[in-house]
């Protein structure tokens, strides 16, 4: 069997139409391509996604198809496909985000050119056309933690890297990774922050790669978890961050990272504040470092919510009056 330099990764789950548009478009890239393949597991789907998986699965030799017993949760989905990765290196792709064609031979080309990547990022947009955020990021990183910077820079937060289809992984650091993860003891098993933790892991673990063309397209409109933005994004995601710091022995001064001042431009000051509560990692550690830090995200916090107030009072006021 030839040696498998790419494993592209697709957790599923009822999602038919999404799954069958990504893998006709992976497949048809990958068709006869010997060194990539292609996994998917099907978490428990119930609108026929199965079938129409076992039914490829006969069709392509390069897709391996899991069909789980039961569902595992979007996270042990993942943290299953890293465990049946038999490539170098791994991509863990949405089933709803847009690839273009070409992504495929772009990233076989630069893992070929530069052996010891860590981490290869995919720039991408949101809008279907038009050009994507890190163009101007394109190139060679010798030090991967410069791009997880630069990246969480140019969007103004960390949570720029926690988009798991614009990551490339070596498969050894993500498998890593999930021992990290699991060995904690904090985290649930569907700790959503978990792409950003391992971005952050192979950053950590050597040199990275921006590829400049926009290949990618992220469909916000899809996303399973919106429920757990605040907590994933501002109790989670600082709580994974640090506990990866501390288990290899890492400080964000060495890593070039601010912790503190990590919300940058984007107005995520909302998201921080409205998970207040003892256990709101965030909000604890700006508390323990520089409590001074907390007045203008308060400010914010209380001009947000009298807003919020004040539009609710109205559209009571006016239903009142319309009846």
């Amino acid at each position: 069997m030839p040696e498998k330099l790419l494993s592209i990764c697709v957790p599923t789950y009822n999602r038919f139409e999404k799954i069958s548009a990504q893998l006709g478009c992976l497949l048809s890239q990958c068709c006869g391509i010997d060194q990539v393949e292609i996994l998917v597991s099907d978490n428990h789907s119930d609108d026929g996604t199965s079938d129409l998986l076992m039914r490829l699965e006969d069709e392509y030799p390069s897709l391996r198809v899991f069909i789980q017993k039961e569902n595992r949760g979007p996270i042990n989905n993942m943290v299953f496909l890293v465990d049946q990765a038999q490539a170098d290196y791994l991509w863990m792709l949405g089933d709803d985000d847009v690839v273009k064609q070409g992504v495929v031979d772009d990233i076989l080309g630069v893992i070929n050119k530069h052996k010891d990547l860590s981490l290869v990022y995919l720039n991408y947009n949101e809008e279907m056309e038009g050009e994507g955020y890190f163009s101007e990021l394109a190139g060679l990183y010798p030090d991967g933690m410069d791009l997880f910077n630069r990246v969480s820079e140019s969007r103004g937060a960390y949570g720029a890297m926690m988009f798991s289809s614009a990551s490339i992984h070596r498969t050894e650091n993500a498998r890593k990774f999930v021992e990290i993860f699991q060995e904690t003891g904090e985290f649930d098993n569907d700790n959503m922050a978990f792409p950003l933790g391992l971005s952050f892991y192979s950053a950590m673990c050597g040199s990275g790669f921006v590829i400049g063309k926009t290949y990618l397209y992220d469909d916000v409109t899809g996303i399973c978890w919106k429920k757990d933005a605040y907590r994933v994004r501002y109790r989670d995601m600082l709580a994974v961050l640090d506990k990866t710091m501390i288990h290899c022995g890492k400080t964000a001064d060495e890593l070039g990272m601010d912790l503190i001042g990590y919300t940058g431009k984007s107005p995520e000051w909302f998201y921080l504040l409205s998970g207040c509560s003892c256990d709101n990692y965030a909000m604890r550690y700006r508390l323990h470092h520089d409590p001074k830090l907390l007045l203008p995200d308060l400010a914010y916090f209380l001009a947000f919510w009298g807003r919020g107030i004040w539009e609710r009072a109205n559209s009571f006021t006016k239903r009142g009056t319309e009846k």
